[in-house]
């Protein structure tokens, strides 16, 4: 099981358009890990709200369920071989999510605290 997930995961890494520059296929694979990343944490903590009160936390398990195949478009932008817009197409994704889930949780949360880390999100 553990070797099948890691030769998926590596495929999906990997899965970026032959690159003529060795500099881009370098940062396809970034955006590419920095999506399945994405992916993971958010589904990570969708599983924790449906456990913890489905009923309570239901907006924001439903909001996560159109957030989640946004990570999947840099993927398969990268897969076509336009590298940096797929940069791009993922640079909007974590805040859109922050702020989206901030203003269902409420300030009192803390979840916008994690708005200061996101600029270094710039260095993809």
């Amino acid at each position: 099981m553990y070797s099948k997930t890691m030769a998926f995961l590596h495929g999906v890494v990997n899965s970026s358009a032959p690159a003529a520059n060795p500099d881009d296929a370098v940062y396809a694979n970034v955006v590419n890990v920095s999506s399945l990343f994405g992916i993971g944490i958010t589904v990570f903590y969708t599983l924790f709200y449906l456990l913890l009160d489905a009923r309570q936390f239901f907006p924001i398990i439903f909001g996560n369920l159109f957030i989640i195949p946004c990570y999947l478009i840099p993927i398969s932008i990268n897969r076509r071989g336009f590298f940096y817009l797929a940069k791009i197409a993922f640079f909007p994704i974590p805040f859109f999510q922050m702020v989206f889930d901030t203003g269902i949780l409420g300030r009192d949360a803390g979840t916008h605290l994690f708005l200061l880390a996101l600029p270094s999100l710039g260095l993809l």
